[in-house]
């Protein structure tokens, strides 16, 4: 076996158990997975839109999880509110309608997940 393969095969195997005794290592990673919830604050008619779908978060309370980067990643909220989707387009209310019988969604919700987005 030739040197430059000797030294491949070393590294690969020096990656791959460096891999296998830290999974899940990465200290941002863990920051992501152990957040614990760091706000919450009141809310009542809050709008939250996006594209076609609206959030209307009526009464109840949200959560925000601790910052990761110093960017908060997760919301949550409880209380009573409400998914309402209309799609733009005849083609995408056609494939709705196949799929849920109906051409909106319209849903009462106790509970969401908020994922931060970069627009958010």
């Amino acid at each position: 076996m030739s040197n430059k393969m000797t030294f491949a095969v070393l590294l690969l195997a020096a990656g791959a158990s460096h891999a296998a005794a830290q999974p899940n290592a990465d200290p941002n990673y863990r920051s992501l997975r152990d957040a614990a919830p760091s706000q919450t604050y009141r809310v009542e008619n809050v709008e939250l839109k996006r594209d076609v779908g609206t959030l209307t978060l009526r009464t109840g309370q949200i959560t925000f999880l601790a910052p990761v980067l110093n960017r908060v990643s997760m919301a949550v909220f409880n209380g009573e509110g409400r998914f309402h989707l209309k799609p733009a387009i005849a083609i995408e209310e056609r494939h709705l309608n196949k799929l849920t019988g109906k051409t909106e969604v319209d849903e009462i919700i106790d509970s969401a997940m908020l994922p931060r987005r970069q627009h958010l």
